[in-house]
């Protein structure tokens, strides 16, 4: 059996990528396969996207001139995707993006239904240099190397 990549995967006026709009063989990547890993090809996100257990963050911020937050209320956004925002998750601190304690990140994973189960890929908007920064906290404030995972890409690569 063969299936289409299908718009359900990308949020409302998004466009599927030339690229993966192709015909792929049956789901052959399951989250156990992408445990431990790092990076997670964009092909292989799209094939775990309707997983339960995978949950999709946009953690993109920027020094000047552009805004991550407003780029994720903007769109285009993966569907069901949130926003991780490394200013809102951090101690309150002279310095900034300080790590947050344990328990207002417990909180904030809470609140965005992320469960110690679940494998989290991490990706950003175009041109984003410090969307790991948001995978560097998720990972080391106990979620851990198994469960983070970044995209290979951005947002810009699930579109035209």
């Amino acid at each position: 059996l063969s299936r289409s990549v299908s718009s359900a995967f990308l949020s409302p006026g998004f466009q599927r990528s030339s690229r993966f709009s192709t015909t792929m063989g049956s789901m052959s990547i399951s989250p156990d396969s992408i445990k431990g890993k790092t990076m997670i090809d964009v092909s292989d996100a799209i094939e775990l996207h309707s997983h339960p257990n995978v949950k999709f963050l946009d953690g993109s911020w920027f020094l000047a001139d552009r805004n991550g937050r407003q780029e994720f209320l903007d769109g285009p956004r993966i569907a069901g995707a949130q926003f991780f925002d490394i200013d809102d998750i951090a101690t309150e601190s002279p310095y900034l993006h300080m790590m947050p304690s344990p328990e207002l990140f417990a909180a904030a994973m809470d609140a965005m239904g992320i469960t110690n189960s679940d494998h989290v890929i991490v990706y950003g908007s175009a041109n984003c240099p410090f969307v790991h920064r948001a995978w560097f906290q998720i990972r080391n404030m106990g979620h851990g190397n198994d469960w983070t995972h970044m995209l290979n890409g951005s947002i810009a690569d699930w579109r035209e």
